[in-house]
């Protein structure tokens, strides 16, 4: 089949195999013609460690077995990885970004449940009842948090929103402000010189019968009076040791 352009050999249907041949033009070598000089490579050559200098369109499903660097997906495409997505550069390890919206995150399942970690979108779809552009993390039947490397569970929250904490919980600045009903089953350590402080007036209870204290748990005057922020006005209560 000498003296026969390319354009004239039979179509090949079948998928490549490694040995098979593959014929280009060497443009570096003019030994044959000042244009370049005709060679052959193997499939297995070809695709070894090839450099793309330029933009690559994959239409299809791109099946890859090592490593995969600088992939920009551009519609909307899904990336399947069988082992461990490792980001060794700095900054962020996945970045969605556009122009729209809409509700941006991270979907993490198993066959039993999904994990969520992204931003709401101008119209909160990911959490019912968050606000718009909310950070957002969504557990299927819980969120547990630990800072031991998973050693220990030190909060969970439960999928009734319950909070559950196994360690301490220290608030420097600003307070916690609980609006509904507290059950503690353990002790109340109070910091502050007042018993407890009051946003609201104590309710007048006052009536009309003479008011007597005629024992007390050991004799003598109280050893304290301790003090209660009744809305700016401190009040005392008796106290024996």
């Amino acid at each position: 089949m000498a003296d026969v352009p390319i354009s004239g050999l039979a179509a090949f249907g079948a998928i490549l195999a490694a040995g098979d041949l593959i014929p280009y033009v060497d443009v570096s070598d003019t030994s044959q013609a000042p244009t370049g000089t005709t060679k052959k490579t193997t499939y297995t050559n070809l695709f070894t460690t090839p450099t793309i200098t330029g933009n690559t369109t994959i239409n299809g499903d791109l099946n890859v077995s090592g490593d995969v660097d600088g992939v920009t997906l551009t519609s909307a495409s899904t990336i399947v990885a069988a082992t461990t997505i490792t980001a060794q550069g700095t900054g962020g390890v996945f970045a969605a970004t556009g122009a729209s919206t809409s509700a941006k995150y991270v979907s993490l399942s198993n066959t039993s449940g999904e994990a969520i970690f992204g931003t709401e979108g101008s119209a909160a779809t990911l959490v019912t009842g968050s606000t718009a552009y909310d950070a957002v993390v969504r557990g299927q039947s819980g969120i547990a948090f630990s800072a031991n490397d998973g050693s220990n569970m030190h909060a969970r929250m439960a999928s009734t929103g319950i909070m559950t904490l196994n360690a301490q919980l220290v608030v420097s600045t600003g307070g916690i402000a609980i609006t509904g009903n507290s059950t503690f089953s353990g002790n109340v350590t109070n910091g502050d010189a007042f018993l407890g402080r009051t946003t609201v007036n104590f309710t007048n209870s006052a009536g009309g019968f003479t008011g007597t204290l005629t024992n007390s748990p050991v004799n003598g005057n109280p050893s304290k009076w301790i003090p209660v922020d009744d809305n700016g006005t401190t009040r005392f209560l008796p106290a024996w040791s």
